[in-house]
């Protein structure tokens, strides 16, 4: 999964202007994509997270992943800088609920003693995949507009058919412990 953000982060990172630009956007416009991909993160995010809280979060992860890679293959193909820009909006929408879903598993699912390793290493993982990916993906942009981008969205679903083989045995969501009746009692005698 960290592997999978970071590849896509790279894409965009060294991608997304160079094909606006390609389609002809101002610098306003391409600042202004950033800034509407932005916006679901500060908007959203708090109420993804209350989500990821109540629901499954490897589907939450899966689903925001999937569809920012089919987003992905789907952007050299699109003439119009408006739909760029439009989409990338709505793309980040998707992304943002598999953020604190993906967080909540991993700190989730480890022991307490190892958070901090456990959080460090997909750090890790994310920000290689993210300096790969940019490197190649900027390469094969000077091949084909279109290459670097498909060619993420290849390797991405890829990587995630294999995550639910790897999280098979792994809760959605842990339920929340049960109320201790001993203690209930001992609060309503105080």
């Amino acid at each position: 999964v960290a592997v999978v953000g970071g590849v896509l982060t790279g894409v965009y990172e060294a991608c997304s202007s160079l094909l606006m630009n390609a389609r002809g956007a101002t610098d306003g416009q391409i600042g202004l994509s950033w800034t509407l991909f932005a916006l679901p993160f500060a908007v959203i995010a708090p109420f993804a997270g209350w989500l990821a809280d109540r629901q499954d979060r490897r589907v939450m992860v899966l689903v925001g992943l999937v569809s920012g890679s089919l987003f992905a293959g789907l952007y050299p193909f699109l003439p119009s800088v408006s739909w760029l820009i439009g989409l990338g909006m709505v793309e980040s929408v998707g992304f943002v609920f598999a953020v604190p879903a993906a967080q909540s598993l991993l700190t989730e699912h480890v022991p307490e003693q190892a958070a901090g390793r456990a959080q460090g290493l997909f750090t890790a993982l994310q920000t290689a995949a993210v300096a790969v990916s940019a490197g190649l993906c900027g390469a094969a942009f000077g091949v084909a507009d279109w290459l670097p981008f498909v060619g993420v969205m290849v390797a991405t679903v890829v990587l995630l058919a294999v995550v639910p083989f790897l999280w098979h045995r792994v809760p959605g969501r842990v339920p929340s412990p049960s109320p201790d009746p001993t203690a209930a009692r001992v609060a309503s005698s105080s």
